[in-house]
């Protein structure tokens, strides 16, 4: 399979970019190539670059593990932009967590038991315009919970009392939290649920192995899920962060294709106007 190699500076010129713009975030990519004839070039079994704009695409998914995981990784992007899109951690929104008395191992119930659960809660609530975001997150056993991330669109103090939600939850226990104030609660809250625990943890000293719950996730598996009014950003053809300053993430990777010959360069920015 090709390889992608990160590498600290570029002689290249990369002149054509793209961004997309999630709240206070901004996500640049600049491409040394785009605008191509054809309409796409295969790097190996795994991706393909969209000539017409310079982007790394996957193909469609797969039972292979490796394809699985860059799939995840590429949803978890887009997790991270829908979240700082729509949440920034104020009175009216709250994070909570849907648990199992039970070791439920099955991922296709979880999001019926949600679905049938939100039902109940505007049925309850029918004057409260709430809007949601899921993710589905496994355990090492194989159980499945269930973190929701809900905001009041009225930007109106959010209340939901938790022996109400366990009882209109009705499979197990409900813990709520408050999202603390931050410039970035996508990286974070991606961070929260990509990572997985040491068995050598301790209440004092925590220790996560980085990415390493994506390998739990079946292949194929949709794990977040939105309600209609989340606002999903696009990726837009130009820079977007000309005039926002530095940047506080940059990396620069070479592509190469399964016979070793160069097919791209692309640099990967993320600005943050409230460090500005």
């Amino acid at each position: 399979m090709g390889k992608s190699i990160v590498v600290s500076s570029t002689n290249c010129i990369l002149k054509y970019a793209r961004s997309r713009v999630s709240g206070n975030v901004i996500e640049v990519r600049r491409y040394e190539k785009m605008n191509s004839k054809m309409p796409i070039t295969k790097i190996d079994e795994l991706r393909y670059m969209v000539n017409s704009t310079g982007e790394v695409l996957e193909y469609q998914k797969t039972d292979n593990r490796s394809e699985n995981l860059y799939g995840l990784s590429v949803s978890m992007s887009n997790l991270r932009s829908v979240l700082n899109e729509n949440f920034s951690g104020s009175s009216s929104e709250v994070w909570a967590t849907f648990t199992y008395r039970e070791n439920m191992q099955d991922s296709k119930r979880l999001y019926v038991d949600w679905r049938d659960f939100w039902k109940r809660l505007k049925y309850e609530n029918p004057k409260m315009p709430l809007e949601y975001v899921t993710i589905a997150e496994p355990q090492k056993r194989g159980a499945w919970h269930l973190h929701c991330l809900v905001k009041r669109t009225d930007k109106k103090p959010l209340f939901l009392p938790q022996k109400a939600l366990m009882t209109l939850w009705g499979h197990g226990g409900v813990n709520i939290k408050r999202l603390d104030s931050s410039d970035n609660i996508g990286a974070y809250l991606s961070a929260y649920l990509s990572n997985l625990p040491t068995d050598s943890n301790t209440e004092t000293e925590k220790s996560y192995v980085k990415g390493a719950r994506l390998h739990l996730y079946p292949p194929g598996m949709n794990f977040y899920r939105c309600s209609r009014g989340i606002k999903k950003p696009e990726w837009q053809k130009k820079n977007a962060a000309s005039s926002v300053g530095a940047p506080v993430y940059r990396k620069i990777i070479k592509i190469e294709n399964d016979a070793g010959e160069h097919v791209q360069t692309i640099e990967y920015l993320q600005y943050n106007t409230k460090r500005h």
